[in-house]
């Protein structure tokens, strides 16, 4: 106990760092649309964000010219369901608006509530991903030492861009999809058991997580391959998987609806960004260009823990239909294993987006696989030979240091020039200011004790029954299922039930409200300089976007040849005049 008690104390603290650092403003990548979105259906009732963006933003309405839909909605791809969390932060924000104005705050309305909602839109955003840090401990204490747990969650989480989307650019649906993914494996893995209807439980969950972030569809493959091994070892059968989805058609229907009405024909945006013509690979991985591996060197070692279960599940794999000749360490591995290949194939299929930059530092589309990046870490750090342990330990350390080198780089604006020329070490490292700088640095105290108290109290408690009172589950239940506890799945059920019907309530007001509230915008003459686009050009903006980038990057370095093949692509895809 009294080891729990201290974990809890060590990511209290750093809580309460997060706290003290993190941005208020909600910007992020994708801004505005998330705000958007949320706004939208809390004041409008719909999704459609075509009026909650600022006409002057360049990039949404280019020539003050409104791109909409054939139902005069916005042509978004990203996902809407982050709003099913970030609704409550938005109300919370406006009641406290609404409360006699504290000293030291804006006397106007409109300024003040946007100010507090940001601010607790932004809060949101730490909590989630504090609750993810937490969550992947967990899980990485149930197969190894809270010492091993602890140090690869630290590392991971300052060893790629995983702390800057959650301290800065926190306008993002990364750090909520990687809470989702997190809760998702811990549920499949420790949870639902052999009964069919926590499974039915489970696919609604899953459901909801192909809704918030395209980002989690990959995991589909991590649920084929551990389907597959269960029902090899006769711990489920295929009425288990009938039931789970059964449990993810309801919500997949919502979503149909909701991008219908988006559209006005059925269209998934998110497969709208996929360049099935090009990959980028190498450059995406190895690039100077915010590459992932270059940004980001921890991968390297992950990679490693990959090859050491890889190994093992070679050797185990002709016991694979007799169990009972498996041991403990060897169910550890495939489950990792198993775990590890659907990153993989994400990899794979993210490497043929139009550009792996972005606009952004690192693997950020990779945040999902939080805790697949530290269970790999760990097993390479539960290595039994200690040299190698010290050594993994102190290039963790460099690798931590550089990815905050080169970010700090990209915050200066220097990223792009070093893809080419290279200055020396010793130069470079005077960028590391800006992470003090324009990272951890306090900001807003005020502004979060007023809006934030009480979140923070809320969360606190969370960590503290997580991390000190709740059972530990048992490693063997994962593929045991007759031993997974009866109550384990309650939480599940009640969170998921929850963000179920909310999503329920949210189509059925757009469903509702969407089509009133664009006639009424149009009667008003707002969009008189609208144009209508083809279904070919719902995603234009954004591949066009992305491939301009990489123009820019393929030119900068001297290869033609790329060049000449994306500007070929633009003029298929789209028309010769688009450059």
């Amino acid at each position: 106990m009294k080891g729990r008690i201290s974990i809890f104390f060590f990511f209290f603290i750093l809580l309460i760092a997060f706290f003290l650092i993190f941005k208020t403003d909600f910007n992020g990548p994708d801004q505005p649309i998330y705000y958007a979105y949320t706004e939208s259906i809390v004041e409008d009732g719909d999704l459609n964000v075509i009026n909650n963006i600022n006409f002057n933003h360049e990039y949404y309405f280019p020539e003050d010219i409104k791109s909409v839909t054939k139902t005069y909605n916005f042509p978004d791809f990203h996902g809407h369901g982050g709003v099913i969390l970030w609704i409550p932060f938005y109300a919370y924000g406006k009641f406290l608006s609404l409360l006699p104005i504290q000293e030291g705050f804006s006397n106007n309305l409109v300024i003040r509530q946007k100010q507090f909602i940001q601010c607790l839109m932004s809060f949101s955003t730490i909590l989630f991903g504090f609750l993810v840090l937490v969550l992947t401990y967990l899980l990485c204490r149930v197969y190894f030492s809270s010492a091993i747990a602890l140090f690869s969650t630290l590392i991971v989480c300052f060893g790629t861009p995983y702390f800057y989307f959650m301290l800065i650019e926190v306008g993002n649906a990364q750090i909520l999809a990687s809470l989702f993914s997190v809760i998702s494996i811990w549920a499949v893995s420790f949870m639902i058991g052999k009964s069919k209807k926590n499974w039915f439980v489970y696919g609604l969950f899953f459901g909801m997580c192909l809704v918030v972030k395209a980002d989690l569809w990959a995991q589909i493959f991590f649920l084929i391959f551990l389907f597959a091994f269960l029902i090899k070892i006769r711990e489920i059968n295929w009425t288990h998987c009938a039931c789970f989805l059964a449990g993810v058609f309801p919500i997949g229907i919502l979503k149909i609806i909701n991008d219908y009405i988006k559209y006005g024909e059925f269209h998934i945006g998110e497969i709208g960004i996929l360049n099935l013509k090009m990959s980028y690979l190498f450059e995406m991985l190895f690039s100077s260009y915010r590459g992932y591996f270059y940004t980001s060197p921890v991968f390297y070692l992950c990679f490693a823990g990959f090859i050491i279960v890889l190994v093992q599940f070679y050797k185990s794999f002709k016991s694979i239909g007799k169990p009972e000749g498996l041991l403990e360490g060897d169910f550890r591995d495939i489950f990792i294993f198993i775990l590890s290949v659907y990153l993989f194939i994400k990899i794979f299929i993210i490497s043929r987006n139009f550009a792996w930059g972005g606009g952004t530092p690192g693997a950020r589309v990779l945040l999902a696989e939080f805790p697949v990046f530290v269970m790999l870490l760990a097993r390479i750090l539960d290595c039994k030979k200690k040299y190698v342990k010290l050594i993994v330990s102190v290039l963790s350390v460099v690798f931590v240091l550089w990815n905050m080198l080169v970010i700090a780089e990209f915050l200066g604006g220097l990223d792009f020039g070093y893809a080419l020329i290279k200055p020396a070490i010793n130069l470079r490292i005077i960028a590391l200011n800006n992470v003090s700088k324009l990272i951890f640095q306090i900001r807003s105290v005020d502004l979060k004790l007023y809006t934030c108290f009480v979140p923070l109290i809320i969360i606190s408690n969370i960590a503290f029954y997580l991390i000190v009172l709740a059972e530990r589950p048992k490693p063997y239940v994962w593929h045991d299922r007759g031993n997974a506890g009866k109550n384990d799945c309650k939480m599940l059920a009640i969170f998921t039930v929850f963000i179920s019907m909310t999503y329920l309530f949210i189509t059925m007001s757009n469903v509702k409200l969407n089509n009133e509230n664009t006639k009424r915008l149009r009667k008003t003459g707002y969009f008189n300089n609208a144009v209508v686009l083809e279904r070919k050009n719902f995603e234009r903006r954004e591949n066009v976007g992305s491939m301009r980038e990489m123009i820019e990057y393929f030119t900068f370095i001297g290869d033609n040849k790329k060049v000449f093949e994306i500007k070929n692509q633009i003029e298929i895809l789209y028309e010769k005049n688009t450059l």
